[in-house]
């Protein structure tokens, strides 16, 4: 699953879930730090606004164990002073760097400090977090939205000029390899899918039942096969299934 701008505000306004988030990009976390005030409980400085409190693993030159205290002094109570009072959340980015005792300290934090503050924590990989902190956060992955867009924009438009043709052994075998090629690329393909669904449901040409058939069979397929390893097989089982149902309308496409 991925984080999108939508339900990051969201999350921000509920913070009602540890939360870990993976990739490369913090963009959605720089833009809404932009313009926070800095905050320092010595030797540890971090930013503060409208009570998230932003941590950075990578920047920290001091014993981590001072960040540990600074999150007890921060936790201890909700902010009574604030016009709204609500959950505090605290934001680490850069958990990769964070040592397997400060992360069994946070745990342990976490437990105990979950009526006045959530935790979401920000690594370049899956791996930046202990499983046992994982276990207790909602994890989602952060993608470039410029590599995202170009990949499944590159494949749909090669879908595209496949759905004008009719199947043949050669346009299966090209499809099949498109399929493999993606998930080279990427572990998931919901944003390919999404594409698909957004770019047939914005077509006139296309009657409303076609294109509520082709969304019954994506979501059907995803459901049977959410917990299968051989993804790229029921990606290539929705192209076809794109075939089925656009049959009788390719010209338009």
């Amino acid at each position: 699953m991925f984080l999108t701008k939508e339900l990051w505000t969201r999350y921000l306004q509920l913070r009602n879930h540890h939360m870990f988030l993976y990739g490369q990009d913090t963009s959605l976390i720089d833009e809404f730090i932009e313009g926070a005030t800095l905050g320092q409980t010595t030797p540890i400085q971090y930013h503060i606004k409208q009570d998230v409190y932003l941590f950075s693993c990578q920047m920290m030159d001091t014993k981590q164990s001072h960040l540990v205290h600074s999150l007890q002094d921060i936790l201890t109570a909700p902010n009574f002073y604030s016009e709204n009072i609500q959950t505090k959340l605290i934001v680490i980015l850069h958990c990769n760097y964070m040592k397997p005792q400060t992360q069994h300290k946070v745990k342990s934090l976490m437990d105990s400090s979950y009526q006045s503050g959530i935790f979401c924590f920000h690594g370049s990989k899956q791996q930046s977090l202990e499983p046992t902190l994982q276990a207790r956060c909602l994890i989602l992955q952060v993608r470039s939205h410029s590599q995202e867009s170009s990949v499944d924009r590159l494949c749909y438009e090669r879908l595209r000029k496949y759905l004008k043709q009719p199947l043949t052994k050669h346009s299966i075998t090209e499809l099949r390899e498109m399929c493999y090629m993606y998930y080279l690329h990427d572990s998931q393909s919901e944003s390919f899918q999404r594409m698909i669904v957004a770019e047939l449901g914005a077509n006139l040409y296309l009657p409303n039942p076609i294109k509520i058939s082709i969304l019954e069979d994506i979501t059907k397929l995803n459901h049977l096969y959410q917990y299968s390893y051989r993804k790229p097989i029921f990606l290539e089982a929705m192209i076809y299934s794109l075939f089925k149902h656009l049959e009788h309308y390719t010209y338009n496409l």
